[in-house]
């Protein structure tokens, strides 16, 4: 219990965006959400880390919100999906 921590970069991102993050307890997920609030990504995050990295390359150019759950805990943050081209 606590404070949870959540730093993404880079940001704004082309391909993937890497993430610093609290200690992740069993069930913690990293969620991406669309500023509309539709969940277009979920990835599980395995006990004990607190590096994670999500390929966003397939996103479109956009703002988007990622959410850190971690043992009934929400940390979110916003980050910038850019084109590629």
């Amino acid at each position: 219990p606590g404070c949870l921590y959540l730093n993404v970069y880079p940001n704004p991102t082309k391909n993937a965006i890497y993430i610093n993050h609290s200690i992740a307890g069993s069930g913690a997920t990293m969620q991406i959400f669309s500023i509309t609030g539709a969940k277009v990504m979920q990835k599980n995050i395995p006990e004990n880390s607190f590096f994670t990295t999500m390929d966003v390359s397939k996103l479109s150019s956009a703002t988007y919100i990622i959410v850190y759950v971690n043992d009934g805990e929400r940390k979110q943050v916003k980050f910038e999906k850019v084109s590629s081209k």
